[in-house]
């Protein structure tokens, strides 16, 4: 197996209580079970990668609301999101955020996007830095 791709909701999970991204007990445990290296403490690692995806694959329903937050048919969510949704994501500013966790903690190899420019400004401007 050169590459693993479980879908993004099952590699991100909220912190109780707060608004932080985190990586999920279970992708940990991927890592661990799998044999995934650690791409932060070895770049040069190749087999197996973690990819996933649909970064900005899903819309909001108009008639769902974050109550006392802000209207959620602006920021990301439905099934890609559902362990963070209302936790941890609220606007499109925090796709940033989703990527951040999911390149940076995590160390995923690729990100699936139906928009695209999203993740190649993210992997230009920040994972180049």
């Amino acid at each position: 197996v050169e590459m693993f791709g479980p879908p993004m909701a099952i590699l991100l999970a909220a912190d109780q209580g707060s608004r932080k991204l985190s990586a999920s007990t279970l992708s940990n445990a991927y890592k661990h079970v799998i044999g995934i290296p650690d791409r932060l403490k070895d770049p040069n690692a190749l087999f197996p990668a973690i990819s996933t995806w649909s970064l900005e694959r899903s819309g909001c329903p108009s008639w769902f609301e974050t109550p006392g937050i802000e209207p959620a048919r602006i920021g990301p969510c439905g099934s890609y999101y559902e362990t963070v949704q209302n936790h941890a994501v609220y606007s499109e500013a925090d796709v940033l955020l989703v990527m951040d966790v999911l390149f940076k903690e995590i160390g995923i190899l690729g990100l699936f996007s139906d928009f695209p420019a999203t993740v190649t400004t993210y992997a230009n401007c920040v994972l180049t830095s």
